[in-house]
């Protein structure tokens, strides 16, 4: 996502731009870089570097007579070598511990409490994605039947998950004899990671079935694709109100859109799905976020761990937003999620 350096004057206007449009989400003229940067430099001379940053395409000019704002690639190249990151307060890390902390022992809780705190300091829509079951080390599978040809399937994941999958069967399914098998399933698979564990049912079913038609055909049910995909992680969103009271949010359409985009959930599940693994926190950018829905937006996440299984907390907003506080932000938040589980691990 590297954007190549250019001319330390450009830079510098460049920042000015990036800066004032993000504090005032209005376009940047030559006169307010003028007052605004060091450079001793004329405003015909900001005019004409203003045109070739907007020809390098760092900069676009929304009004033929007006000033200009940031694109994508400019935002880039400000994040990735022009920012200079804004440390949190020892009142904000102090609330944001606290609240992790005071949130019940249970993942949900924890993630809940997590978006919660940075939305209220940031005033964005924050989200974590929950730990994927598949990633954790099975604890006990239970088989309940729920009529004569539903089974609810209960996986408890040694992470804290606990994820539920209800399997539909062709026929009559005995109780007992989903008992029965429940008890060779957690004989034989507990302690060994989830996404083995389903792996060994779907090449195996008939190992685990007693000879029993419709319960193989719950296991083969419970190991394929579909079923497996329900089993990752939940997500968690907080501050949508506060976020649509941003200017971009002043046009219906892009309210519309934005609000298609939380209520469906997906397309935030597949971004943040995709940042999970990353310790160190990433800006997406616009056209850079892989699922075409967020490309009018940018995201800054990090993941964290409990136990084997990892998630991810972030942010989600207007291209314009303030990742020199964000970035710290979000990394705090991240580490503070994984540092709690991890104590908890070792008590």
């Amino acid at each position: 996502m590297a954007t190549h350096r250019i001319d330390p004057r450009h830079e510098a206007v460049l920042e000015v731009v990036v800066e004032h449009h993000v504090m005032t989400a209005q376009p940047v003229s030559s006169a307010t870089v003028a007052r605004r940067s060091s450079l001793r430099l004329s405003p015909a001379t900001l005019r004409n570097i203003m045109a070739e940053l907007e020809e390098q395409g760092f900069l676009q000019q929304p009004h033929t007579s007006g000033g200009r704002i940031p694109t994508d690639r400019g935002y880039r190249l400000y994040v990735d070598d022009l920012m200079r990151v804004r440390g949190l307060t020892t009142g904000e890390k102090r609330l944001i511990l606290t609240e992790i902390r005071n949130a019940c022992r249970d993942v949900e809780d924890v993630l809940r409490a997590a978006c919660n705190v940075l939305s209220r300091i940031w005033g964005q829509l924050a989200l974590a994605l929950g730990p994927s079951a598949t990633e954790g080390v099975l604890r006990r599978i239970d088989l309940i039947p729920v009529s004569s040809e539903r089974v609810l399937v209960v996986l408890s994941v040694a992470s804290g998950v606990i994820k539920t999958v209800l399997v539909e069967a062709v026929q009559s399914v005995d109780p007992g004899k989903l008992e029965a098998v429940a008890r060779l399933l957690n004989e034989r698979l507990s302690g060994v990671p989830l996404s083995e564990a389903l792996s060994i049912i779907s090449s195996e079913p008939h190992a685990f079935s007693s000879g029993d038609a419709a319960v193989r055909q719950v296991l083969v049910r419970l190991a394929d694709r579909g079923s497996v995909s329900k089993l990752g992680g939940d997500l968690f969103l907080d501050g949508t109100t506060r976020l649509l009271s941003q200017p971009e949010f002043e046009s219906r359409g892009m309210v519309g859109r934005f609000l298609q985009i939380v209520e469906a959930r997906e397309p935030i599940v597949r971004e943040l799905a995709l940042l999970r693994h990353q310790t160190m926190p990433m800006v997406v950018i616009g056209r850079e976020n892989a699922v075409n829905e967020l490309q009018e937006c940018s995201m800054v996440a990090a993941g964290y761990r409990v136990g084997k299984a990892s998630g991810a907390v972030g942010i989600l907003g207007p291209i314009r937003m303030p990742y020199s506080t964000l970035l710290p932000a979000v990394q705090f938040v991240a580490c503070a999620v994984s540092d709690l589980f991890s104590q908890q691990g070792r008590a």
